[in-house]
């Protein structure tokens, strides 16, 4: 599925959240990073890195939280694998996604949270043999993590995410299993 001016819409949702934070009492903030490992059919898994900041909604969410993240993933340089001997090709991918995030407390220390949104995806493809573009993209992003807190302020993540990317070049969703920490302010 393509969007035109779909960085305006990923704008325009960053603005209308921070706007509608400025009048909450309480406020919570949070950012952070990761490293993940990422992969996709016919492809060899690749290392890539994330930064990410969310606000958790003052709502009644039962009983856990509720929040919005904007987050920035470069997953890395896919190379295809069972290609003739001498050629080779690759995709390299990045995105900008926006996800509601629903977070449950497991206890005082660990929580459970799942999420769901778009990634708007760019992908830069380069070959041997002279095919080479870019293509992009806004394809739905889910995934189950877990939250361990080591003070009231820094958290240690772990997440599997699933990026749909039916609509790349690649043809295939992108499997990425994530660790990093999150910093609450």
């Amino acid at each position: 599925m393509k969007i035109k001016h779909s960085g305006a819409i990923v704008a325009l949702v960053v603005l209308l959240t921070a706007a509608g934070s400025a009048f909450a009492q309480n406020a919570s903030w949070y950012a952070g990073g990761a490293l993940s490992l990422n992969s996709a059919s016919g492809y060899n898994t690749t290392v890539g890195i994330s930064a990410y900041g969310g606000y958790v909604l003052p709502v009644n969410a039962g009983p856990g939280s509720l929040a919005v993240e904007v987050g920035y993933d470069h997953l890395g340089s896919f190379d295809e694998s069972g290609l003739p001997p001498g050629d080779s090709a690759s995709a390299s991918f990045q995105d900008v996604a926006t996800t509601a995030v629903y977070t449950w407390a497991a206890t005082n220390v660990v929580g459970l949270y799942g999420r769901a949104g778009l990634a708007m995806w760019n992908a830069k493809l380069s070959s041997n043999y002279g095919v080479s573009g870019s293509t992009s993209g806004i394809d739905p992003m889910i995934g189950v993590g877990v939250i361990y807190r080591l003070t009231p302020k820094v958290s240690l993540r772990g997440e599997l995410r699933l990026y749909s990317a039916g609509s790349s070049s690649v043809g295939s969703d992108i499997d990425s299993i994530l660790f990093g920490a999150t910093y609450t302010f």
